[in-house]
């Protein structure tokens, strides 16, 4: 971020012992080399100044920032200063200034620097550099772009963070496409040079793919993501993706491996598991996995979730076991429609009184969408018991809704046809 005291320390002691003319060769930031170029030949530092710069660096180096201030503002007054002597002095302003968070006192120390004529070239481009990243510190990205781009054209084989800089700035700047190729660049540039791709790079370029809705693009930095840094929220984000991708194969698959590994630990990460398994025709193991989580309080009991949790049942072929979970989504619900579920449940299983039971519940809770189809199945039930009467009276109820009149009566002349059977049946027998 800022020129160490140390290697201030030996500069300024180079510049005094070669006295006259100094050739300035540091490397610039990111280990990068600068282009070769004319030589600049710049005054020479003199012997009293390095003396208090060095006494200025002493109180620095022991923390003592406002005594090191001091001795900087009363080397300021002096008028005899050259504007290498200058710069140096104001490169120390800036590293004590950094050093204090004074982010906005360094950035205007490291301008002073700029401003110098016949500035060392390394001094110069590691200065734009070291001021590219306070802009971005203090969130003016714009500049800190435009200063990063000038290195760039002085920088010889830079490394794979200016351009993370970059792109981070244009992040910011919410220019997505902008931002991408700096990204990529960083990337390329460290498997070059054999160097490791960072997570939080990766991590970028999948959001710049996100913003700009490319979702295959997205899948494939999500895979190298859940490949190097096996993490729950890869997984989950990989899941989202093929979601967005409409393939609901992988994105039960990606959910499904973060479950096998251990990772999803949260209700709603469950819930949206055991949907994915229904959803994708794998019912058994969806209910399975919400009963479990029912149980052990993990998921709420919600209405919703226990209308899944029996619908998952249900279509597992797993009738007896749907049945608990919707009795209890019934109980809780604000209308009687999941009672007419629960009354077809145990009409499946020939459970007539239960389902009886059931369908009266609804009728009485009310809200039901088909109450004239409610009557009749109650009328069968009822009928099924041998309780001719009230399932008699189950079908007229049914018979004042258009749609279930013509049924309703022809079971009421099938249960009065058969009471006269009956009847007939009993007097033969006397």
């Amino acid at each position: 971020m800022h020129w160490s005291l140390r290697v201030l320390g030996a500069i300024l002691s180079l510049s005094v012992l070669l006295g006259g003319q100094v050739t300035y060769n540091v490397a610039s930031a990111q280990e990068s080399e600068a282009p070769e170029r004319k030589t600049r030949k710049t005054p020479a530092m003199r012997e009293k100044i390095y003396k208090q710069l060095s006494e200025a660096q002493v109180a620095a180096e022991a923390d003592n920032y406002q005594d090191a201030l001091n001795k900087l503002n009363s080397l300021s007054k002096d008028s005899s200063l050259n504007s290498y002597e200058k710069a140096q002095m104001y490169n120390f302003y800036a590293f004590i200034y950094y050093s204090q968070e004074r982010y906005r006192d360094a950035v205007r120390a490291y301008e002073n620097v700029l401003a110098q004529p016949e500035l060392p070239e390394a001094m110069e481009n590691g200065t734009l550099y070291s001021l590219a990243q306070l802009y971005f510190q203090i969130e003016d990205y714009s500049k800190s772009i435009s200063l990063m781009e000038r290195w760039f054209r002085v920088a010889n084989n830079p490394g794979p963070e200016p351009y993370v800089i970059v792109a981070q700035a244009y992040y910011q700047l919410k220019e997505y496409r902008k931002a991408l190729p700096n990204i990529e660049t960083a990337m390329r540039i460290a498997r070059e040079q054999g160097k490791a791709v960072k997570e939080n790079w990766l991590l970028l370029q999948r959001l710049f793919y996100y913003e700009l809705e490319d979702y295959p693009k997205s899948e494939q930095v999500l895979k190298e993501l859940v490949r190097l840094f096996p993490k729950k929220i890869y997984y989950t984000q990989l899941s989202a993706v093929y979601h967005e991708l409409n393939d609901e194969a992988k994105q039960l698959a990606a959910l499904e491996l973060a479950h096998y590994q251990g990772m999803l630990t949260q209700g709603r990460e469950i819930l949206n598991l055991a949907q994915l398994y229904v959803a994708n025709g794998v019912p058994y193991r969806g209910a399975k996995l919400l009963q479990e989580a029912v149980d052990a309080k993990q998921v709420d009991a919600t209405l919703s979730n226990l209308r899944l949790l029996s619908q998952a049942w249900y279509m597992a072929g797993e009738d007896i076991k749907a049945i608990p979970p919707l009795q209890r989504a019934a109980q809780i619900s604000d209308d009687g429609e999941l009672y007419v579920r629960l009354a077809q449940s145990y009409l499946n299983l020939d459970r007539y009184a239960e389902a009886a039971e059931a369908l009266r519940a609804a009728l009485n809770k009310g809200g039901v969408r088909r109450p004239g189809d409610a009557n009749i199945m109650l009328g069968m039930s009822l009928y099924e018991l041998n309780k001719l009467d009230q399932a008699r009276s189950a079908f007229r109820a049914a018979t004042n809704y258009d749609t279930n009149e013509r049924t309703a009566r022809q079971w009421i002349d099938h249960i009065d046809k058969e009471e006269v059977r009956r009847a007939e049946l009993a007097r033969a027998l006397n």
